[in-house]
């Protein structure tokens, strides 16, 4: 049997991007918080999102010895926003 990875589908909201975040009380050892305003194209619509976005979780993810991808209704989106905000490689499968 060959030795396979894990597998790990990432969410965005409320996982990667943190809801409620109060500074100094939440999110131990990441405190590196950022807010980014992302432009997101809704069927020929631009809505402008907030979303609260740890690099230093980010790369803590992205080292992980494990396959990802998102399972988020981000969709492709996730690739071109939510990855250079949190400082992944811009190429997870959606």
């Amino acid at each position: 049997m060959q030795d396979q990875r894990p597998h790990l589908f990432l969410d965005v909201d409320g996982v990667l991007n943190a809801f409620d975040l109060l500074p100094g009380h939440d999110a131990a050892g990441f405190d590196d918080f950022d807010a980014h305003a992302i432009d997101v194209d809704m069927g020929g619509r631009l809505n402008t999102f907030v979303v609260f976005l740890s690099p230093t979780m980010g790369a803590r993810l992205a080292g992980l010895a494990a396959d990802i991808s998102w399972a988020t209704t981000w969709e492709h989106q996730a690739d071109s926003h939510i990855a250079p905000s949190a400082v992944f490689p811009a190429d997870f499968p959606s």
